[in-house]
């Protein structure tokens, strides 16, 4: 079966260019050809990127992304673009309009924050009703959402949008979503019953992300990871206060190399694979970001996690609570106390959720 997986455009976001990764990688174990599909213009939208698009041949642009060093390239995603390219399979469209009816057997929808209004409709300029296939509304074709997320637990839909989306999602063969507060969004305003499964990432092993990042070398011992995407006074206060108590080194994860010379001034995404071992060498990890949270799971690293309440704070809560983590979210930076059961391990049965997830795939496509 060739599978047309929907979600949020792919660009410097660590956890949904890998959360894209797992459920494609996923789908073609189970023996189907999966492909993301991405609407945007391939190149960035910008004056150089645009005269790459119309003017330079594939040859011409392939030398530009893999022959010319990346310090002479001022892109902030030219390694998560190198990771992209190399491992999740990706079909270029500029609009809904250009996918023919035929292309696929099944579209999924899903993961992350793709029933997020504001990112959808704020961020990425499109209408939300995409996310629910209205582009496909007259198509046969299997349509499913897997782990789909809201991002939060109070509903951003207007009328309008909420009465497309609810005669929308009632076309779907079946309704997944990643938060619980999501079953309940879905029940009261769009009139579905849903399932609650897990992260993408969460599907593949500690092994499989290994596996990724076999040369990659180890990062230095006793080190305490950090992952922050809205820094602020607390957070800090928090690490300061673990690297005393844990007496381990800071490995800042998204700042990795924007500091050395040949970065100044051109604040590149460090590439993926960096990030992963990140968590595989870690002793500890700080972090704001959901997917952080996940990868510690995965990795069983000792982790605490301070939420962006305008971010969303539900992720956070449903995943922790799913596992029996909740202890690891910290709510008050300024009274955080670190005990016992925050420096052990979560030591985390994924086993039985996993084949739960699984199942739902199987059983629907």
């Amino acid at each position: 079966m060739k599978i047309g997986v929907l979600t949020l455009p792919l660009n410097t976001n660590y956890g949904g260019i890998l959360q894209a990764y797992a459920l494609q990688t996923i789908l073609e174990r189970m023996g189907h050809e999966a492909c993301i599909i991405s609407i945007k213009n391939i190149f960035p939208a910008t004056i150089i990127g645009r005269l790459r698009e119309y003017f330079l041949s594939p040859i011409k642009q392939w030398i530009l992304r893999n022959i010319i060093p990346a310090d002479f390239v001022n892109d902030k995603s030219y390694y998560t673009s190198i990771f992209i390219r190399k491992y999740v399979n990706t079909t270029y469209y500029h609009s809904f309009s250009e996918i023919k009816p035929n292309e696929y057997d099944a579209i999924i929808v899903g993961s992350d924050q793709i029933w997020r209004e504001k990112y959808v409709c704020g961020s990425h300029k499109r209408p939300i009703e995409s996310s629910f296939l209205d582009f496909a509304e007259s198509w046969n074709i299997k349509r499913l959402s897997y782990a789909a997320s809201f991002g939060t637990d109070s509903w951003e839909y207007s009328e309008e949008q909420t009465n497309n989306c609810r005669r929308l999602i009632h076309k779907f063969d079946a309704v997944s979503v990643r938060e619980s507060s999501g079953i309940a969004l879905c029940e009261k305003h769009l009139g579905i019953d849903s399932v609650q499964v897990l992260d993408p990432t969460l599907l593949l092993t500690k092994e499989d992300y290994c596996d990724l990042v076999k040369k990659c070398s180890p990062k230095a011992s006793r080190c305490l990871m950090t992952y922050i995407l809205d820094p602020d006074t607390g957070k800090e206060r928090i690490i300061e206060l673990l690297v005393k108590a844990l007496g381990l080194k800071i490995f800042r994860a998204n700042e990795e190399g924007v500091d050395s010379p040949a970065f100044q001034g051109k604040m590149k995404q460090p590439p993926v694979e960096n990030w992963i071992c990140g968590f595989r060498d870690a002793d500890f990890v700080v972090t704001d970001s959901f997917h952080a949270c996940v990868f510690s799971l995965i990795f069983n690293k000792p982790f605490v996690v301070i939420p962006n309440y305008v971010r969303g704070a539900s992720r956070f809560e449903s995943l922790l609570s799913l596992f029996g983590q909740s202890f690891r979210l910290v709510k008050d930076p300024a009274n955080f106390v670190l005990d016992d059961r925050i420096k052990s391990r979560p030591n985390c049965n994924l086993q039985t959720l996993r084949d739960f997830s699984l199942n739902f795939l199987i059983s629907n496509l």
